[in-house]
This record gives C-alpha cells, structure tokens and sequence, in this order.
C-alpha cells in the first residue's frame, strides 16, 4: 500500500510484515482470496481528495516488503468532508495516531471539540473511554465531567456543564483530563497499549424541524515503552586498597542490562573514563570497544529480548596521585544505554550512576 500525504496508519488485519504497508499473503489457490483491512486517519483540508494505491503481486526474493513482479494494481480514492462537529484526543499537547508513555507516568490530555455546522445543536454529550491493561483506574481524572470506573470512561454533558444544551454554529471548546500508568512494580506487561476514543454527539433541527442526530469520533493510542535497566557494578580486582599514592588498583567494572517489557534492538551501552583511569580491557561476557581520544568504553550488545538479561565485564586501573588519597576518586562516568524499543519504535535511554573507588570487601557493589 503506497498511502498519501496526511494518512497516519494505525492498524491492520493482519498485521503488516514489514512497516504499515506490506502484507505477505502467501500461496494463493486457483480462485482463492485474501482480505486486508487497514484502519488509519486522513487529515486535511473539507473537500481535498487523496487516492491509496495497493500493488499486489510476486515477493522479491529475501525482501520481504518488495514486489518483483506487479501482477494487479488499484487506486482507491478518497474525499476528505468537514464532520458535522468534530472531536480530537491530544496526550501531552499533541495530536497524532500514537503517543510513546512510561511506566508510572502521568499523562495529561485534552478533548477538543467545534461544531461546524451553520445551525445550534443541542444535548451535546462527549465521552472518552480508556481500553488498556496498563491504566491505573484509580488515578484518571477529570475537572468537570464524570468517570465511571465501571466503563473506563469519563462523560461531559449539560448535567456537568449547561452550556452544553445549546451550542451556537462555529462554537468550540475543550476538556482536560488525566491518567497514569501503572508502575513496574504493579505487573509486567509486554506490547502494552491503551486505546483512547473519543466521541461527540448531539441533536440539531432539520429545515423541516425535523430533530437529527449528529457525532463524530476520534481515535489515539498511547504505547508503553518498555522499562530497561542499566545496573553498574564495581570491585576492587588487585593492587593497593585502600589506595596508595604511586601504587597500581584495578577495578573490575560489570555492566548488566535488564529488559521487562517489549523488545530491544540495537541496545549499547557506554561510559567515559576519567584522564587518570586506563582501561586494561575485557574480562567476559561480550566483545568491548575502547576508544582513547575519546576516553569511551563501549559495548555493542545488540537486541535484547522481553525479560533478558545480559551483562559484561571489563577491567580498569587507577595510579593515585598524592592528591587523591584519602578520597573516592571515580572510575567510570557518564554511563549510558541506547536502544530501539521494538514495539513502539522509539529510542530508549537508561543510565547508572558514577563509579566511584568505594568497594566493600572486594564484592561488587552498585555506588552512588
């Protein structure tokens, strides 16, 4: 599917192999069929027409989104026409089809609504409804409209607002809201969305005073990034402890990553050596890169699945000066992790606190 400017996809059945616009249907028997259904957004100005074009044909060999050989086309077009009153669902002051959200955060929102018609409409009701295994029910809330736990929903009309008896043509307005996701400590949940919809109704007369219906609808997600953990653990490996002026210590430093959530690609952790630590180099677990200029330690670990775990180990040392006895010099800063949140095709960030020269007993240690 080739879709135009101003479409936003938001699902299909079944889902896409590759992106939003490849499907492979496999083997097709001699009069057999297969059924794609696409649910996404247009936007754009009342009138303006948009055309999707759907190419069907032979898979290229390894390619899993290209056609070879085009073996059927077809143009399907698409007239954009002003709903008779509109409504949109803004997280964090934004509209669009998804929204990236962490565990614990709370999400502000707004529902925006205009009537366009050139007539009053009256009995005007807007509801929201929330659809998601990771809401906190107990923390949505509403200024004026009323949430009913039972539905997940929260309802405005002229019981909480009397202007909503009688709205005038052009007239528009908004309501704000917010929800919470839940914590870590309160389940793991993989691939974890929470569907919002929207939705404005209300009763206008006919030129023959004929009372009508009128509504419209709107849709957003909100996609749980997963929750990634970068863990930085030191002990002392040999050499003067405490540390003595012009005496060699060597610290042995882990990296651990731990994943709950959706999965990981392209995840890779890095930390800055300070000008008086030399880096000695791995001691197991996954190859490291060390670059001097830059005084960074590296380690590419690649994808990282719902609840793995992966971890390294590498070796440091430090040549006091006279300068530094007595104190807790650090070892390593500025550690970092970057990754690909699958799911949510978003980049990820984790990272751990300094390192310092303070172990216990030569265990490894997680320092402030």
């Amino acid at each position: 599917a080739n879709y135009p400017p101003g479409f936003s996809f938001v699902s299909s059945v079944p889902k896409a192999a590759a992106g939003t616009g490849a499907w492979d249907l496999g083997d097709i028997e001699p009069g057999g069929t297969r059924t794609v259904s696409i649910n996404g957004t247009l936007s754009g100005e009342d009138g303006e027409s948009r055309v999707v074009r759907f190419v069907a044909g032979n898979k290229k060999q390894g390619e899993i989104d290209q056609i070879s050989a085009p073996l059927a086309t077809s143009d399907v077009s698409l007239t954009l026409r002003k709903p008779f009153m509109s409504v949109e669902i803004l997280l964090k002051g934004e509209h669009a089809a998804t929204h990236a959200v962490f565990r614990g955060e709370k999400v502000n929102g707004t529902v925006r609504w205009i009537n366009n018609l050139p007539n009053r409409v009256q009995n005007v009701s807007i509801s929201l409804r929330l659809n998601g295994q990771a809401v906190d029910l107990f923390s949505v809330e509403s200024q004026n409209g009323f949430y009913n736990s039972n539905t997940s929903s929260i309802v405005w009309d002229k019981s909480s607002n009397g202007e909503y008896a009688d709205i005038g043509p052009g007239e528009f307005g908004s309501e704000s809201f917010s929800f919470s996701i839940l914590p870590q400590n309160k389940g793991v949940f993989k691939n974890a969305e929470i569907t919002l919809t929207a939705g404005v109704s209300a009763n206008r007369l006919t030129e023959t005073n004929v009372p009508e219906a009128v509504q419209s609808s709107d849709t957003t997600k909100a996609l749980v990034l997963t929750n990634v953990v970068l863990n930085a653990i030191a002990a002392h490996s040999g050499g003067a402890l405490p540390l003595k002026a012009g005496f060699e210590s060597r610290y042995l430093i882990t990296w651990n990553i731990m994943n709950a959530g959706n999965a990981v690609a392209n995840a890779s952790v890095s930390g800055v050596l300070p000008p008086y630590v030399t880096y000695v180099g791995p001691a197991g677990g996954e190859p490291m890169s060390y670059a001097p200029a830059e005084r960074t330690v590296t380690w590419t670990a690649g994808d990282i699945t719902d609840g793995q775990s992966k971890t390294v180990s590498f070796i440091v040392s430090i040549l006091p000066s006279v300068s530094q006895v007595g104190s807790e010099p650090d070892l390593i800063t500025n550690q970092r992790l970057t990754g690909i949140d699958r799911f949510v095709r978003k980049e990820i960030n984790a990272t751990a606190p300094t390192i310092r020269t303070t172990v216990s007993s030569g265990a490894g240690t997680v320092l402030p």
